[in-house]
C-alpha cells in the first residue's frame, strides 16, 4: 500500500468488513478457547428468557387458580387450596433463584474465557503491529509523524478490546434470545409476538441514525487524540529547544486549540447519544403501551391468560433492551471501530525497500563498496530534483572514504543508501561485487556499524546497551572492547559503571560519555564497513582526542565511511568526496586535492584560519 495520511485515510467511508476481518483474524488461533464461551453464551441466552415463563407460570397456574379458578399456562386448572398455591409459588421462587444463580455462573465463566482469549488476541496484534512498524521503511518516518505512531499502538488497539471480546458474544446473546423470545411468544400468542416485533424497525432505525452522525464525529475524535499524542511526543522529546526559543505559551496556545476541538468533537458525540438514546426509550415505551392495550382486549377475549401480559412485558425488554444497550455502548463501538480502521490502514502499509523474493542472504563481507552512476530522490514524482546526481567511486577494502561539503550537499543521502535504507532510482551499488538489492537487508545490516551524531541510547543499562548490536556477546567482551577504545575508565566514572541505569534516551549521561558508549557499541558489533556520520561534532576537544585515538584501532581492517564538518578527522582518509548539489566534484586523497587547489583546499584553508568555522 503507497503512503498516505493515516488520519486522512478513512474520512468518507464506511467500515468495512475488510477490517473486520483483519482485527479477527487475531482472534483464530485461539478458537478452541471461545468456543466454551459462545456455548455459554447460548445457554445464558436461554436462562434468561426462562425467567418471564416461571412468572407466567406463578400467576396462572397458581396465583389466580388459587382465587378464580381459570385457564391457566399448564391447561385448564381448577381453583386450588390456598396451601397448594403457596407451594407451587415456593416452588416456582426457588426455580427463579437457581436461575439467577445459573446467570451468574455462567456469566463469571464466560466473561474468564473470552477475556482470557481476547487478551492473548490483543497482545498478539500488539506484538505484529510493533514488528511491523520496526520493519517499514525509512520513508514512511520521514512523512509520519513519531506521536501518532505511538497512537496506534497505544489507544487504537486499547480501543478494540471490545470489538474482540465483547461484540462477537454480544451478537450471539441477541441472535439467541431474539428467537427464543420470540418462540415462546409465538407459542403463547402468535398476534402479540407480530405485534412487538412490528416496532423493531422503529428502534432499528435510531440505531442507523446514531451511526450515520456518530461515526463520522468519532473519526474526528480519534484524529484529533492523535494530533494531541503527537504534539505532546514532539514537546516533550524537543523541550530543551522549546524553553530555548521560549515556545512553551505559543505551545500551548496550539494545545489548547486542540484541546477545543476536542471538547467540540464530544460534545457532538454527546448529541448523538442524546438524540439516540431517549428515541429507543420512548419506542420501547411506546411498545409497552402497545402491548398492554393488546393484552387487555386479549384478555377479555378470552384468547391470552393474565399471566402473558407481564411475561410479554419482559420480553420486550429482552429483545429490545440488547439493540437498546448497542445505542447505549454505541460510542465505544464506533471508537472501535474508527480505531480499527486505523490499526488496518498502518497494517496495510506495506515497505517501499522489501527483499526480492529470491534474495538471499550476503556471504561474509570483505568491504569493496562500489557506486555505479546512482542517482536518487526521496520521491518518485516526475518533478523532483535529483539529491544526488550521478555518484560513481569505489571504496576498496579496508580504506577510509570520508565525505565533505556543504549541509544539504547529499553526503548523508550516499551513506543512507549504503545499507540500503533507500533504494536509487538509477544506478547500482556494489559490495564485494554483489548487488545490495539482490540479498536480504538483514545479513547486509548484520555486517554494518553506524554511529550517528546525535546517538540513541536504549532504556537499561550500559552494558545493555554495549551489547544491543551483538547479543551474543560476553560482558567480559564488552570490558575489553571499552578498554581497547579507552571508554573503559570514562564508563567506569559513571553512577554504577557498565550497571548504571541511562534512563530514556540516555537523559543520565553526557552527550561525549553517549558518543563514547555507542562507539563502543560499534565496536562490539564488529563490522565489516561502518559509518561515522559527523559523530564527533558535537564532541569536546578532550573528547574528540580520546575518540580519534580509538577511531584508528576501530577503522582498521574496516571499510569505513565518514561524513564529518572538522577536517582534522578526515585529513587521513584514503579517499576524499567533495559533494556539492548531489554530485562530486572532487576526489583524491588529502594532498592530491590540497594540490588541485579546489573545493577541498578552500575548505581546508579555512579550517586552518578558524577550526570552529567547519
Amino acid at each position: 500500500m503507497k503512503y498516505q495520511d493515516i488520519d486522512e485515510a478513512f474520512t468518507r467511508t464506511r467500515p468495512s468488513l475488510h477490517t473486520l476481518k483483519r482485527i479477527l483474524h487475531f482472534i483464530k488461533p485461539y478458537w478452541r478457547e471461545i468456543i466454551a464461551p459462545f456455548i455459554i453464551e447460548a445457554f445464558w441466552a436461554a436462562s434468561v428468557a426462562i425467567t418471564p415463563f416461571l412468572l407466567m407460570m406463578a400467576i396462572d397456574d397458581f396465583i389466580v387458580p388459587a382465587t378464580q379458578g381459570i385457564e391457566g399456562a399448564l391447561g385448564v386448572v381448577e381453583m386450588l387450596p390456598r396451601e397448594h398455591a403457596r407451594n407451587g409459588l415456593l416452588i416456582v421462587s426457588a426455580l427463579m433463584t437457581l436461575n439467577v444463580a445459573l446467570n451468574v455462573v455462567l456469566q463469571m465463566v464466560q466473561r474468564l474465557f473470552i477475556r482470557r482469549a481476547g487478551e492473548k488476541a490483543i497482545n498478539d496484534l500488539r506484538r505484529h503491529m510493533f514488528g511491523h512498524i520496526q520493519r517499514l521503511s525509512m520513508d514512511f518516518f520521514d512523512r509520519e509523524k513519531q506521536g501518532r505512531i505511538i497512537a496506534r499502538l497505544d489507544r487504537d488497539i486499547e480501543n478494540l478490546e471490545p470489538l474482540i471480546t465483547f461484540v462477537p458474544l454480544f451478537f450471539v446473546h441477541c441472535i439467541f434470545s431474539f428467537f427464543i423470545v420470540l418462540g415462546i411468544l409465538a407459542w403463547n400468542d402468535w398476534r402479540l409476538c407480530g405485534l412487538i416485533v412490528a416496532f423493531s424497525p422503529l428502534v432499528l432505525a435510531a440505531g442507523f441514525v446514531s451511526e450515520k452522525w456518530g461515526l463520522p464525529v468519532y473519526r474526528r475524535i480519534r484524529k484529533t487524540v492523535s494530533t494531541m499524542t503527537s504534539q505532546v511526543a514532539e514537546e516533550v522529546t524537543g523541550v530543551q529547544v522549546v524553553q530555548a526559543f521560549g515556545r512553551e505559551e505559543h505551545n500551548l496556545d496550539q494545545y489548547q486549540n486542540l484541546l477545543d476541538q476536542y471538547r467540540s468533537h464530544q460534545v457532538a458525540a454527546a448529541h448523538v447519544r442524546g438524540i439516540t438514546f431517549p428515541s429507543m426509550i420512548m419506542v420501547f415505551g411506546i411498545a409497552r403501551a402497545g402491548v398492554l392495550l393488546y393484552g387487555a382486549h386479549a384478555l377479555s377475549a378470552g384468547h391470552i391468560s393474565l399471566g402473558l401480559i407481564p411475561a410479554a412485558m419482559m420480553y420486550i425488554g429482552m429483545i429490545y433492551g440488547p439493540i437498546m444497550m448497542v445505542a447505549h455502548l454505541y460510542d465505544h463501538l464506533l471508537s472501535s471501530s474508527a480505531s480499527s480502521e486505523r490499526v488496518v490502514q498502518l497494517m496495510d502499509y506495506s515497505p517501499t525497500i522489501v527483499d526480492k523474493p529470491d534474495a538471499k542472504p550476503i556471504p561474509s563481507i570483505e568491504g569493496h563498496v562500489a557506486f555505479e552512476h546512482v542517482y536518487f530522490k526521496y520521491d518518485d514524482e516526475p518533478d523532483t530534483p535529483w539529491i544526488l546526481e550521478d555518484i560513481d567511486f569505489e571504496a576498496p577494502v579496508g580504506s577510509i572514504v570520508a565525505l565533505v561539503g556543504s549541509t544539504g550537499a547529499g553526503k548523508t543521502s550516499i551513506t543512507n543508501l549504503i545499507p540500503r535504507f533507500y533504494e536509487p532510482q538509477q544506478g547500482r551499488i556494489l559490495i564485494d561485487g554483489i548487488d545490495i538489492c539482490d540479498v536480504t537487508q538483514q545479513s547486509l545490516h548484520e555486517q554494518m556499524g553506524i554511529v550517528l551524531q546525535d546517538n540513541f541510547l536504549f532504556t537499561g543499562t550500559v552494558m545493555d546497551n554495549l551489547l544491543y548490536g551483538r547479543p551474543d556477546a560476553t560482558e567480559e567482551e564488552a570490558v575489553e572492547a571499552a578498554r581497547e577504545l579507552a571508554s573503559y575508565d570514562t564508563i567506569c566514572n559513571l553512577a554504577d559503571g557498565f550497571q548504571t541505569d541511562v534512563r530514556e534516551r540516555g537523559g543520565a549521561i553526557s552527550h561525549g560519555e553517549r558518543q563514547l558508549i555507542c562507539f563502543t557499541r560499534a565496536m562490539i558489533a564488529n563490522p565489516r564497513i561502518l559509518i561515522l556520520d559527523e559523530a564527533t561534532s558535537a564532541v569536546d576537544t578532550d573528547t574528540e582526542i580520546i575518540i580519534q585515538n580509538a577511531l584508528w584501532k576501530l577503522m582498521e581492517g574496516r571499510t569505513t565511511f565518514v561524513v564529518a564538518h572538522r577536517l582534522s578527522t578526515i585529513r587521513h582518509a584514503d579517499t576524499i568526496l567533495v559533494i556539492e548539489g548531489g554530485r562530486i566534484i572532487e576526489m583524491g586523497d588529502h594532498d592530491t586535492l590540497i594540490a588541485n587547489r579546489g573545493e577541498y583546499a578552500d575548505m581546508f584553508e579555512e579550517f586552518i584560519r578558524g577550526p570552529d568555522a567547519l
